[in-house]
């Protein structure tokens, strides 16, 4: 790619093809009114501005002078990855208080800048706040404690 930014290129493209799919899966959701939106408001919504902003990266990209190597952090990638997985995977033999602070604590891992004690505190500080947020507010019914711990 000559006379491009070959990370913005890259990322544009990402953001298009994860727009697209997330678009093609939420067609077949009702998609109802602003005012009483149906199950595939949401979805579509985003992935309409997910393409969207992924065609103005792609293009500024395309249009800009500087070059530089893509280079990816497959580590930090792993992580953050890995983290929505592990609190899945965690959630009902452990209960939503360690699987939240697993996966928070896990993807503050990808931070070279926070220190293991900010890690922690920020991972405890997350899972009250989300406990707080979707147990009690919003009544999501997630287990406090799982199957293994009783």
């Amino acid at each position: 790619m000559r006379d491009s930014n070959r990370q913005d290129v890259a990322a544009g493209a990402i953001f298009m093809a994860l727009g697209a799919v997330f678009a093609w899966n939420s067609h077949g959701l009702a998609f109802g009114t602003g005012a009483r939106m149906g199950p595939g408001y949401f979805p579509t919504v985003l992935s309409w501005l997910l393409l969207i902003l992924g065609a103005a990266i792609f293009l500024n990209g395309r249009r800009s002078d500087k070059r530089s190597e893509v280079q990816i952090p497959w580590k930090l990638l792993a992580i953050v990855v890995i983290s929505p997985v592990a609190f899945g995977l965690l959630l009902y033999p452990l209960g939503f208080p360690i699987a939240i602070t697993s996966a928070v604590f896990l993807s503050t891992l990808a931070s070279k800048r926070l220190a293991l004690k900010t890690a922690v505190a920020t991972s405890v500080g997350l899972a009250v706040l989300c406990w707080a947020i979707f147990v009690r507010e919003l009544g999501l019914q997630l287990p406090l404690w799982g199957y293994w711990i009783g």
